[in-house]
């Protein structure tokens, strides 16, 4: 047993300083140490680790066939370590049953949004004896996610702590470890940790499959049972704005207004509707739907006087995975108010026999664009082919021609 009492020295002084400062309670506390605790006794529940958020899962999360998904379960007394693949046989102390250790797919992996920012979440399942101090404890040191395009990715390198080829390291834990406490949701099956990883770590990484590399117990013990990491099954969030697109070019501009009150339509696996409303933070002509994953069209309903201008094709066709977030999925409408000048301009003067130019300038001074079906003029008859059409928002054409007094 690898205790030391000063970590619980560290741990109770920093609990003391963040109370004292207000910042316990509630919201991400970053903790400047290399040694992390997410246990029941002490106030800090919630840690920032090298960019991703670590949280203890509140005891009432429901759990069951249907709620969670495995895909590592890893399993022996003290040090205990492992990945998940479909390659066999296993490196190290994983369960070998393809049940409990496989490959998994990143678009089976939940998202998480938090403001304005999308994770991926990942769920831990600890067990641990509790009888006494300190075995229901034990520690996280090592953890890692990749992505590979090879379900059956092997020889994970413990010297170097990595895949020689064949993945892309996408978040570490590095060098600092965590302390869990199996109490926390007491009970196999119960999950009890999570931790979200940023969706911009994904960004720029290429894999179609995800691998958790995971070792426990160099700091607390591992005694008994197994620690399982899965993911939760979770509704996708399919949401968007409407807008009033009020230069009708089909591009949200600042000056632009959302638009409440508008029926936006869903489709698929399950058909529902809801209305345009203030988003939390108070940003007009928001929607979203919470559904189960499938396969679905997203449209507006359309308002009189109004003309749709995005996106284009009128509506959205999505496919929405485990916990997906599906964002972006605006509309954009606006009211037409069309609006032409006509100018004729030549000489002021002219008499019998002098020649005379004319020029016709058509002018679009209106907000949708205009298709000119036909121009006549007095003297030269139909003069239609000889502008451009249509005129955009703004533009103008012109045609000149000579004519005799």
């Amino acid at each position: 047993m690898k205790v030391t009492i000063g970590r619980k020295f560290v741990s109770l002084v920093l609990a003391l300083l963040l109370i004292s400062t207000g910042l316990a309670p509630v919201g991400l506390t970053p903790i400047k140490a290399a040694e992390y605790d997410l246990t029941t006794d002490t106030s800090v529940q919630q840690v920032e680790i090298e960019g991703a958020i670590w949280t203890k899962l509140a005891s009432s999360d429901p759990t069951g066939s249907g709620i969670f998904e495995s895909f590592l379960r890893v399993q022996k007394d003290d040090v205990e370590k492992g990945y998940n693949t479909d390659y066999r046989p296993l490196q190290f102390d994983e369960n070998s049953s393809a049940q409990f250790t496989r490959s998994f797919k990143l678009a089976d992996v939940p998202q998480v949004k938090i403001g304005e920012t999308i994770y991926r979440e990942f769920q831990l399942d600890i067990n641990q004896q509790s009888s006494s101090d300190p075995e229901w404890y034990i520690s996280l040191d090592k953890f890692q996610v990749w992505l590979t395009d090879n379900p059956e990715l092997h020889g994970y390198d413990t010297s170097t702590w990595g895949f020689p080829s064949g993945a892309v390291k996408v978040y570490d834990l590095g060098d600092n470890s965590i302390k869990l406490d199996y109490r926390t949701n007491p009970g196999s099956g119960k999950r009890d940790y999570r931790v979200l990883v940023p969706e911009s770590m994904f960004a720029g990484k290429t894999g179609e499959y995800v691998v958790l590399f995971t070792q426990n117990g160099a700091t607390f013990e591992a005694n008994d049972g197994y620690e399982e990491w899965g993911v939760a099954i979770k509704n996708a969030l399919i949401e968007g704005y409407k807008w009033n697109d009020m230069n009708g070019d089909g591009v949200w501009d600042a000056a632009e207004p959302g638009l409440n009150g508008w029926t936006i339509n869903l489709s698929g696996a399950v058909s529902t509707s809801t209305l345009t409303h203030y988003d939390d933070s108070g940003k007009a002509g928001y929607y979203s739907f919470s559904v189960a994953p499938g396969s679905y069209t997203v449209s507006e309903v359309e308002q009189a006087a109004w003309m749709q201008t995005y996106p284009v094709g009128d509506s959205y066709s999505v496919t929405a995975g485990n916990g997906a977030v599906i964002s972006g999925l605006n509309f954009g409408n606006m009211q037409p108010l069309p609006g032409i000048s006509v100018t004729k301009t030549g000489d002021q003067l002219s008499k019998v026999g002098d020649e005379v130019t004319y020029t016709v300038e058509i002018e679009n001074t209106g907000n949708v664009a205009l298709t000119l079906d036909s121009v006549i003029d007095t003297l030269k008859g139909d003069i239609t082919s000889n502008f451009t059409s249509p005129l955009g928002v703004g533009e103008a054409a012109s045609y000149s021609y000579t004519y005799t007094v």
